[in-house]
């Protein structure tokens, strides 16, 4: 119970929609606990501004290489964090006006919603429908898997928890859907990295070299 308040709270304080799933076993319990758990963002001791790089490519909607920046304002006396954060630039650009009670990184929600209403957008698909698919997931031994991993981090390697989820395999409604059969999502997360955040993607595949549509979100440093 505790888990899914403190993540209902930061969709909340995002004004977003997307809740933890229930504990469980196996792969589905550390995915969970790596994804949505863990205090990313206890390993930022000062103010600081994160940086991400976004890159786009796919024949849906083209290449695109961006940025995405969370900006930690202020400490509070027990580690929450008052963070405010800008999401891309032109017509895809979001901002989130500074917020306080964080613990972890607000960027996976926010990823992810914008995930489900671009889904939305590109098929007339319901994004609740489309968000519910992805919660469930978190449920389903053979929808996620969830692996050790190192990443190369500061001219040397760290190590961290590589989440895979493919929340439409199984989905009864796939006919409705079926280019997001084998769509997948990557979270790479990694304590050694400020704000706990490696990478995280979004990958639609088309059958051919050239994916529908792959996006991802990766860490380039801080100051």
């Amino acid at each position: 119970m505790t888990r899914i308040i403190a993540v209902i709270t930061v969709a909340a304080a995002l004004g977003l929609a997307l809740a933890a799933p229930p504990a469980s076993a196996g792969d589905e319990a550390l995915a969970t606990e790596a994804v949505f758990e863990r205090r990313h963002l206890d390993n930022i001791t000062a103010p600081t501004t994160l940086r991400y790089r976004y890159q786009r490519s796919g024949s849906w909607l083209g290449d695109k290489d961006d940025q995405a920046l969370l900006v930690i304002r202020a400490i509070g006396a027990d580690g929450r964090k008052q963070v405010e954060f800008r999401l891309f630039s032109g017509a895809d650009a979001r901002h989130f006006a500074p917020r306080q009670g964080f613990r972890n990184n607000p960027l996976i929600v926010a990823f992810l919603q914008r995930d489900v209403e671009q889904m939305g957008r590109l098929t007339g698909g319901s994004p609740h429908y489309f968000r519910n698919r992805i919660r469930a997931a978190f449920e389903i031994d053979a929808a996620v898997r969830a692996e050790a991993v190192t990443v190369p981090f500061k001219g040397g390697e760290v190590t961290g928890t590589k989440v895979t989820l493919e929340p439409f395999v199984a989905d009864p409604y796939l006919p409705r859907f079926q280019q997001f059969q084998h769509k997948r999502y990557e979270f790479v997360l990694a304590p050694a990295v400020p704000g706990g955040v490696y990478s995280l993607r979004a990958v639609t595949p088309n059958g051919t070299a050239e994916p529908l549509l792959d996006e991802r979100l990766a860490y380039s440093g801080g100051s």
